[in-house]
């Protein structure tokens, strides 16, 4: 899908093209005063869950992100081991959820 269907969607629905593309692809975010719900899309079937590499000047980690919730860890904390944690703590979101959510 280009960028300009995307572009007059996101103006329809009065959100940013950013936020838009980001749900159409699965990813969610916590906002300061709300959760975003997850976008079904085409499909009918809420995002998975992903796992994603954080490296900036003073934080280096792995982020685990699932339907608006998030949880960082840290290579000081969790070192090798912080991509596995991540996909338990993303398994143990999935179970919370339970079946068909």
């Amino acid at each position: 899908m280009g960028y300009y269907p995307v572009a007059r969607i996101a103006k329809a629905n009065h959100v940013t093209y950013r936020a838009l593309k980001d749900a159409l692809t699965g990813k969610t975010y916590r906002h300061v005063d709300k959760v975003v719900a997850p976008f079904l899309g085409p499909t009918g079937k809420a995002a998975n869950g992903c796992i994603v590499r954080i490296d900036s000047g003073s934080t280096h980690g792995w982020q685990a992100r699932y339907r608006g919730k998030s949880k960082f860890f840290s290579d000081g904390k969790f070192g090798a081991d912080a991509p596995r944690q991540g996909r338990l703590w993303l398994q143990l979101q999935r179970s919370l959820a339970g079946p068909g959510r």
